[in-house]
């Protein structure tokens, strides 16, 4: 019997553990959206909070760290950044949909790719990487450091929080509350018959990508540039603590 627990939050990091016990496989998916620092405490208790549930207790585990990074025109260095922190034994990245569309339109990716191809492309290698993480295959080189995209990952905040300041809810919203729930920094709430949005945003767009009334925009361009989410993950199943796969 194969388990497989993802705990997610949204967002580009993966630090993912396989524990080889006895019959059992078992995978455990966490990611978080704060911190870096933060990203690996809450892991280190998730997995040793959850190895304890799956093992009763006894301990009888084996982990492989691995990581797996989602970008869409070029990788950046949080996969190095991670590896500074635990090594890992694993790590690969995939180029897909860019969801920050008031920077890039959608699908701009390496290749570029209609949204059906490069799916059919990311399912492939999602495959792929839980066949690798499975029977335990490990990546000979580090990740790359990628100094210039350490640079604008310390920029980052200020560009987020300053984006953030452009959020625009139309008349179209009906308050229905769904991009409140999405946010993982509980940064929407729903006040007077609309969403408000405030200003402690990391720019993953969950809102705007998944408004079913495309109510939500950050500048103009939001509005003439296409939406885009995966088509297999619905706005419910992001907001549940723990997906179970089988």
């Amino acid at each position: 019997m194969k388990k497989v627990l993802a705990f997610m939050l949204t967002l580009a990091l993966i630090l993912s553990c396989t524990a080889a016990l006895a019959a059992d496989a078992v995978t455990l998916t966490y990611s978080e959206v704060n911190p870096l620092d933060t990203i690996v405490g809450k892991t280190a208790q998730f997995f040793k909070e959850k190895v304890e549930e799956l093992t009763g207790g006894s301990g009888l585990i084996n982990i492989q760290p691995s990581g797996v990074c989602q970008y869409a025109g070029y990788m950046g260095s949080g996969l190095h950044k991670l590896d500074s922190i635990r090594h890992l034994d694993y790590w690969t990245a995939v180029s897909h949909q860019c969801s920050c569309i008031w920077l890039l339109p959608h699908n701009v990716m390496l290749p570029p790719l209609p949204a059906a191809a490069a799916q059919r492309r990311a399912d492939k290698k999602a495959r792929q990487i839980a066949q690798d993480v499975r029977t335990g295959a490990r990546t000979k080189k580090a990740p790359p450091k990628k100094p210039l995209n350490q640079l604008e990952s310390a920029v980052w905040p200020k560009i987020a929080a300053g984006k953030a300041q452009k959020f625009a809810v139309s008349d179209a919203c009906v308050a229905c509350g769904q991009c409140a729930r999405l946010c993982p920094r509980g940064n929407i709430r729903i006040e007077g018959g609309r969403a408000v949005i405030g200003g402690n945003c990391i720019q993953c767009l969950s809102c705007l990508q998944y408004c079913p009334q495309s109510a939500i925009s950050i500048g103009r361009i939001t509005g003439r540039r296409a939406h885009y989410h995966n088509p297999n993950v619905t706005a419910a199943e992001l907001t549940e603590p723990i997906i179970h796969i089988d």
